[in-house]
């Protein structure tokens, strides 16, 4: 059979999210970085799958029909894996297809892949690619139609008073994290969409906090962060917090739904979430494949 191996043109995006959309909409061929919207697909590889002027998807095509496809989100050496994708269990077409997108990127060295639970074939081919299994995570989901908002807000937003205790529970809750205290200081500054929330006692101690951003643009929100003082924890204050946030979230006629990846082995965090009305859509297994690790035959 005639099997051809190629970068996809951008005028082929269309037919590339018409096909990712139809396998990620089912548990076996799920891929956690994607949608199953076609067109929101479509805009997250124009938008982030491009680069000087060419894609960075690869596909198998048999014939003139549509085989498998692997898509890049890349930063720097590293990039974000979507799929692999693919319409039969001939997983030595995947391995041609990685082969040809190795030739096509050697720039990129490390590989992050997220891999519903159901989907046996992509977990066999991690196995077979030899690559590491990083975590397990929760998908949660939560729309405005089944959240009942609270009608009473106890959180304040972040005044500059609060700045040592604010400080001091992030960096005790999250030690090593994208954001320190310092950038989300910054951030609530650059948009009044980003916020930054706060619980107090009675007494004016800060009891927790919560950050998050609202995009309008994209109609959704993301919630970066939520920490409760560990001598607090325990009291169902992180619930509070959370449907306070989610009350102002869906204030914005524009968010319609928010979604969330936890760590699935965090169950304390993750009964908050689900008490505060999230609901599992998926558990999502994270790998990790670095070309310098086994070039290097170790």
């Amino acid at each position: 059979m005639n099997y051809s191996f190629n970068k996809l043109s951008i005028s082929e995006l269309d037919e590339a999210a018409q096909f990712i959309a139809n396998l990620n909409s089912k548990e076996t061929h799920h891929i956690g970085y994607c949608g199953t919207e076609k067109d929101d697909i479509l805009k997250a590889l124009k938008e982030d799958f491009i680069h000087n002027s060419e894609t960075t998807v690869v596909a198998c095509f048999l014939e003139q029909t549509l085989q498998a496809i692997i898509g890049l989100d890349i930063d720097e050496d590293c990039a974000e894996v979507w799929g692999p994708f693919s319409i039969n269990e001939d997983l030595e077409r995947q391995h041609q297809l990685w082969g040809f997108l190795m030739e096509q990127f050697p720039e990129v060295t490390q590989f992050q892949f997220f891999i519903n639970e159901h989907n046996i074939l992509q977990q066999q081919f991690m196995n077979e690619l030899q690559t590491q299994k990083t975590g397990e995570h929760l998908y949660l989901e939560i729309i405005r139609d089944t959240f009942e908002p609270v009608t009473t807000i106890l959180s304040k937003s972040y005044e500059e008073q609060d700045f040592a205790e604010f400080t001091h529970i992030h960096t005790e809750a999250f030690p090593k994290t994208y954001y320190n205290a310092a950038t989300i200081l910054q951030k609530i500054k650059r948009s009044n969409t980003n916020k930054l929330k706060l619980l107090k006692s009675s007494d004016g101690v800060t009891q927790g906090y919560v950050y998050y951003e609202i995009d309008l643009g994209e109609q959704t929100a993301h919630l970066e962060y939520i920490a409760i003082a560990s001598e607090y924890r325990g009291l169902g204050l992180g619930t509070t917090l959370l449907r306070e946030v989610l009350t102002d979230i869906f204030s914005y006629e524009e968010v319609k739904g928010i979604t969330l990846t936890v760590n699935h082995t965090n169950d304390r965090a993750n009964y908050v979430y689900l008490k505060a009305g999230f609901q599992k859509k998926a558990i999502l297994w994270s790998f990790e494949w670095n070309k310098d690790h086994h070039t290097n035959g170790k």
